[in-house]
């Protein structure tokens, strides 16, 4: 998938998704997650060109959790660990998931391989060095999915957080996330807070009521996608993935984002529609194939007609 050129170097737009990939257990059922890993499954199923660099064991939960991967086409760089890491979830009447964690996380990256995006995110992000590390060195795009597990987290997680914000070009966080972080003060007033250490956008997730895109230039609301939930276990990894999507879509990854309120507006809205039909099926289960909606000058652009690709301000 070719996003952006400068007139003579095309730039090709795979994604590095760089994290946890475990074994859900649901209502006894062991079904592969892991927010990281979801988020590289969704892109795979959107079409995306996607690596997921990762921790595993080597058992009978390895297995699973790499055949579903690949069968998502997602390519996998797998560090050896203890074990796999399993999260037993218990859904309530709403949906809403809860887990309990049995986690092994201490990888020690090496290099890896250049990309056009790297996506980071939940407890892996924030425990120990390696991801830190990672993006020291990354020229890429940064996406961050803040994801707040409780449970996992280090002493230092809010030092930790606003470390890789300050790395991040793109921050993604639920409601619940940033009250759990910040609870002296409003979700949205902590979202605009973030963008001090340096991200482009902030997008803050809530629930049924839809999204904020949050920038320097303003803030707008997303509505929310009206479905019969089945339960919000990888919504949100598939809200995030469909932001990098759109994004790519858009032509506006590769190194520092540039982007319009329209165009982070735009993508925000495909990025709602993918995780409700997520949270419409059981388990982290995105759909696939779905095609995002290109303006025609975009895709005039796509057609050569244009010699350097930016995001558009056109509004659809």
């Amino acid at each position: 998938m070719v996003l952006r050129s400068n007139g003579d170097h095309p730039v090709v737009g795979d994604a590095l998704v760089v994290g946890e990939a475990l074994v859900d257990v649901v209502d006894g059922h062991a079904l592969p997650g892991g927010s990281p890993a979801n988020v590289a499954v969704a892109l795979g199923r959107l079409g995306h060109p996607v690596t997921l660099a990762t921790q595993l064991g080597q058992d009978a939960h390895a297995l699973l959790v790499r055949e579903h991967l690949r069968a998502s086409g997602v390519s996998v760089q797998a560090q050896p660990g203890a074990r796999t890491s399993v999260a037993r979830a218990v859904v309530d009447g709403t949906g809403a998931a809860t887990y309990d964690f049995d986690v092994s996380w201490d990888p020690a990256f090496g290099e890896l391989s250049g990309s056009h995006v790297v996506h980071v995110g939940s407890f892996s992000a924030v425990t120990g060095p390696a991801v830190l590390d990672l993006l020291d060195r990354s020229t890429a795009t940064i996406s961050y999915d803040i994801n707040v597990r409780p449970a996992l987290l280090p002493p230092d997680a809010g030092a930790q957080v606003e470390a890789i914000v300050s790395r991040s070009d793109v921050v993604k966080a639920s409601d619940e996330d940033l009250e759990w972080l910040f609870p002296s003060r409003p979700v949205e007033e902590t979202a605009r807070a973030l963008l001090e250490f340096g991200p482009s956008v902030v997008y803050l997730t809530l629930g049924a009521a839809g999204a904020l895109v949050v920038t320097r230039e303003g803030t707008a609301r997303i509505p929310g996608v009206s479905v019969e939930v089945a339960d919000t276990i990888g919504a949100g990894d598939t809200f995030a993935a469909g932001l990098l999507h759109g994004l790519a879509e858009e032509g506006c990854l590769g190194g520092s984002l540039t982007a319009d309120l329209e165009t982070l507006v735009r993508v925000g809205r495909f990025a709602t529609g993918l995780a409700a039909q997520t949270a419409a099926r059981h388990g982290a289960d995105p759909p696939w194939g779905v095609q995002y909606p290109m303006r025609q000058d975009v895709s005039q652009r796509r057609q050569g007609k244009g010699q350097t690709w930016q995001a558009a301000t056109t509004t659809t």
